[in-house]
């Protein structure tokens, strides 16, 4: 997962900078492709609501805020500037930084590992969706320059690639999805085990709806469209094909639904409980995932770059 969120940050900044003239720094383009590598260090494969729920220490030391996020970005830290530094080789990555290079990288990393929190997602997509309200194509790279919108978008970038699985093609999102679901799973098989009560659906293994067939759907209407679909106004070539990747693989999911006759109604969403939000708004998931396979030809946006 970290490698394919890297190489996918990667393409989408690279893209979104020919299209746009959106040009950074080489110091920012590192910190990004770092964050994306880090961003879930040392993940235990639950959700921040049970870590909180079950007085996890982590919860613990982050107080109920960030939980996961905030450990990614100490350990990353830890990688850069702690006792350990020199043998994983982090502090030799940046010898060469000036002092104001090194606060700059510092600072970025915390703020990029920390924007993939669930909890922020709503916000950074209408904070980003009024940035592209605001800028026309003409001056949108100059807009998209300055420095809170600048940050944002490359937020946006590291987030919009910590959820490509079902922006890409099918063939791609049809192998990852079931990983998710069984982490999701198996979270709610010990939420069983320790007696809690009002699992929510999605992890519970028992339910129909529950289904990856059922769930994908969701995952992609209330947590990945909103941001790909603001991504697009922006950079439209570069978001294109991952933005229709979207809407194709949401209704590959729901033609495997059984009795599924049909586009379905927008509805609740288990995504959307998880946070008390509507369709557009987040919730969601850990992230995981295995190669692609070698067969299948079919669209894909970094189809090139995996070869």
């Amino acid at each position: 997962h970290a490698f394919n969120v890297c190489q996918t940050a990667n393409v989408y900044l690279t893209a979104l900078q020919r299209e746009t003239g959106f040009a950074i720094s080489k110091l920012d383009a590192f910190t990004v492709l770092v964050a994306a590598l880090c961003h879930d260090l040392q993940h235990p494969g639950v959700t921040n609501q049970f870590l909180t729920l079950t007085n996890h220490s982590l919860s613990l030391r982050y107080n109920d805020q960030s939980v996961l996020e905030s450990h990614h970005s100490s350990v990353a830290l830890s990688m850069f500037f702690g006792p350990s530094a020199s043998t994983s080789g982090g502090a030799a990555l940046i010898a060469s930084f000036s002092a104001a290079d090194v606060t700059a990288f510092r600072r970025l990393l915390v703020d990029l590992i920390l924007s993939t929190d669930l909890a922020a997602h709503g916000q950074l997509v209408e904070k980003l969706s009024t940035v592209a309200d605001a800028a026309g194509p003409a001056d949108r790279a100059k807009k998209l320059l300055g420095s809170d919108s600048k940050l944002l978008l490359l937020k946006a970038v590291v987030k919009a690639s910590d959820i490509s699985n079902e922006a890409r093609s099918f063939q791609f999102s049809q192998r990852w999805a079931p990983l998710v679901k069984e982490e999701f799973y198996l979270q709610g098989d010990t939420q069983k085990s320790l007696g809690h009560n009002g699992i929510n659906a999605m992890y519970d293994r028992s339910l129909p709806q529950s289904a990856v067939c059922f769930d994908q759907p969701q995952f992609i209407e209330f947590l990945c469209t909103p941001l790909y679909a603001v991504l697009e106004r922006i950079a439209p070539v570069t978001f294109g094909i991952p933005s229709g990747n979207l809407k194709a693989n949401a209704l590959k999911w729901k033609q495997q639904q059984p009795g599924y006759n049909g586009p379905a109604a927008n509805g609740s969403s288990s995504y959307a409980s998880l946070a008390g939000s509507k369709p557009g708004s987040p919730v969601g998931s850990p992230n995981r995932m295995i190669p692609p396979p070698e067969s299948e030809e079919s669209e894909d946006y970094e189809s090139e770059d995996d070869n």
